[in-house]
């Protein structure tokens, strides 16, 4: 299915279902929605849900363009978009109800104490002291390990993933850094399941969606075979000028995860839940359904968060992010505080803003293309209709929207390379800093910064079973495959230091494939027979990765969770170059996936007893390995 770029101006003028009123300060809706046409042909974006509130009203409720186009579907105020991490607000919110009830527990209580001696993290301090608030505001300092949480897809049950986190990776130490962690959301709807002795999903379809009326509103997990009414999501390759469709099966790897990112709604059922916050914990009928002092202590800082701010006198108006609540991001626009939360899942993106000085919500959510440069015209959608609402003259228009940070930044006098980081960041530049920050450090393309060497999950002097490992950890990281040109290295250091894995062009997905093409192309051989590789390799957390030699065509395949499964090619030594053959095939990033195999001296030859999965953002999975009763 190939859709020209002459098209899309018409795809977006397309709108259904729309509500809009004008307000006293003189919101025009006709000049909001030809903001939003403009940045969403710029950006191309297939289709976009808004809902706008403002006191207890609906401003707008409407969808921007196309939810199927193949089949010429609108975006209508009642389609469904995966709103992803802001999922966690409800969670958050969903505490705060309960919490009512229980008078014994309050968000400070360490969570031992209510699960009992069971439960455990990797350290005693860790296990004996982290509480509610500690996973709501990211500050437990675990590797979430994201890559397979929402990207391979952890295949377990809610439980057991629990139960592992005793063998989770301490990053940071206890209470110390901000460190985004959908694994201790999830810990936190586990307590809610355990005391309530039902499932997350239930807490909140009884204590939220019920009590709001948020009647069409629901779970990733029910919206995956579903077509009528669901939004269809899509990548661009602006190469070929045209969309490819996502199958919807990638959004099962929320099920686990719930409670940082499963919920599913739409513009009509999310200026409800706008409004209840807009209204401190009141439903549309005026009743408090949600007590005003827990609710509000959610929208309170609990961390720092790494931002890099706009600020004056670069950019016309001041908007900074210096803190984190509890499924919050606290944000000053203006000299306004607001409270937002972003979401990013199976190509779907999503943002909402809560303004209580000013008391304005605003929420979208777009079907593609699942860039940064999307997800950052999205968010200029955000400023726009806040200042529409504020009353505030504005600062951006179709144009400045569509080229941010110009003309603003990057100042006159800006190296080259910064130019070039904010082109391929979409205007991100939290990146873009960093890479200036390596920059004037002194880093290059030929000495990658430290963090582009994946952290490995036991010391590698030693295996665990205690046998001596072929090479000093010096000498196993050089073996690590690095690209041969300083183009390569140069793609693969960005690829490998970016916050945000999952945003990508599938331009970046094609290079990948001439890359798998041009290695099948050279014929390089493996260092050992391709048996030696075979077997199951554990990871106490993660499980079991499996590789095997395929019947058909004898050739190596590896298999992992629910969307890890591919073809390996020899690369060099123990390394191969792998690919994903699955509905996750976008997150693959330009430079290709490795995973690198490490042996150890039996007495009598070398024999391959652990792999590095993959090689960036991996872990080290150990042949044989199993997972002790817990």
């Amino acid at each position: 299915m190939i859709l020209s770029r002459a098209i899309i101006p018409s795809l977006i003028a397309l709108t259904f279902c729309s509500a809009c009123r004008e307000t006293e300060n003189g919101f025009d809706c006709a000049q909001l929605d030809e903001f939003i046409a403009g940045v969403m042909e710029c950006k191309k974006i297939p289709g976009m849900s808004v809902a706008l509130v403002k006191e207890q009203d609906t401003v707008l409720t409407k969808g921007y363009g196309l939810a199927d186009i193949d089949k010429g579907i609108p975006v209508g105020e009642e389609t469904l978009f995966p709103i992803a991490s802001m999922t966690k607000a409800f969670t958050a919110t969903l505490w705060a109800s309960l919490l009512e009830d229980l008078e014994d527990i309050s968000t400070k209580t360490p969570l031992r104490d209510v699960l009992g001696s069971w439960f455990r993290l990797p350290d005693d301090f860790r296990t004996e002291q982290i509480t509610l608030l500690d996973t709501f505001s990211h500050r437990a300092g675990l590797n979430d390990y994201n890559l397979f949480l929402t990207g391979f897809g952890i295949d377990m049950e809610r439980d057991e993933y629990i139960r592992r986190l005793r063998f989770g990776e301490e990053i940071f130490p206890f209470r110390t850094n901000y460190l985004y962690s959908n694994m201790m959301f999830t810990l936190a709807g586990y307590v809610s399941e355990y005391l309530e002795e039902t499932d997350w999903e239930s807490l909140i379809q009884e204590r939220i969606l019920d009590v709001l009326n948020m009647t069409s509103s629901t779970f990733c997990e029910h919206i995956i075979e579903r077509e009528e009414g669901v939004a269809q999501p899509y990548v661009y390759n602006f190469s070929g000028n045209y969309y490819i469709p996502l199958d919807k099966e990638a959004l099962s790897v929320a099920n686990l995860p719930s409670p940082a990112g499963a919920i599913v709604s739409s513009a009509l059922d999310m200026a409800k839940w706008l409004k209840f916050h807009v209204a401190r914990g009141k439903n549309e009928k005026g009743e408090q359904v949600v007590d005003i002092g827990r609710l509000a202590a959610t929208y309170l800082p609990n961390n720092v968060y790494p931002s890099s701010p706009q600020t004056l006198p670069t950019f016309p108006v001041a908007d900074s992010m210096p803190t984190y609540a509890s499924g919050w991001i606290n944000e000053m626009y203006r000299g306004y505080p607001k409270v937002f939360h972003a979401g990013s899942l199976g190509g779907f993106n999503s943002g909402m803003s809560v303004f209580h000085t000013g008391n304005i919500g605003i929420f979208t959510a777009i079907n593609g293309p699942h860039t940064a440069d999307a997800i950052n015209g999205m968010f200029r959608i955000h400023s726009y209709a806040a200042d529409l609402l504020l009353g505030e003259e504005s600062w951006l228009n179709v144009s400045t929207a569509c080229s941010y940070p110009y003309p603003w930044y990057p100042p006159a006098g800006a190296s080259e390379n910064t130019k070039n980081n904010i082109q391929t960041t979409g205007g991100d530049y939290s990146d873009v800093m960093k890479e200036e920050f390596k920059e004037a450090r002194g880093y290059s393309d030929d000495k990658p910064a430290m963090d582009s060497i994946p952290r490995f999950e036991s010391e590698l002097g030693t295996s665990a079973n205690g046998k001596a490992v072929k090479g000093s950890e010096a000498e196993v990281k050089e073996r690590l495959p690095v690209p041969d040109t300083a183009d390569e290295r140069r793609k693969f250091h960005h690829r490998t230091t970016t916050s945000v894995p999952h945003h990508v062009h599938t331009d970046v997905t094609f290079e990948a494939e001439i890359l798998i093409q041009e290695t099948r192309q050279r014929n390089v051989r493996s260092a050992r027979p391709l048996s030696d590789y075979t077997g199951t390799y554990g990871h106490l957390f993660l499980g079991n990765l499996t590789i095997f030699i395929n019947d058909t065509n004898g050739s190596l395949h590896y298999e992992y969770g629910l969307f890890g499964r591919g073809v390996m090619h020899p690369s060099r030594d123990d390394t191969f170059l792998f690919t994903i053959d699955t509905a996750m095939w976008y997150i693959y990033p330009s430079t290709g996936m490795y995973m690198q195999f490490f042996s150890s001296n039996d007495g009598e030859r070398d024999v391959i007893d652990r792999v590095v999965f993959p090689t960036a953002n991996g872990a080290l999975f150990e042949r044989g390995l199993k997972v002790p009763l817990i």
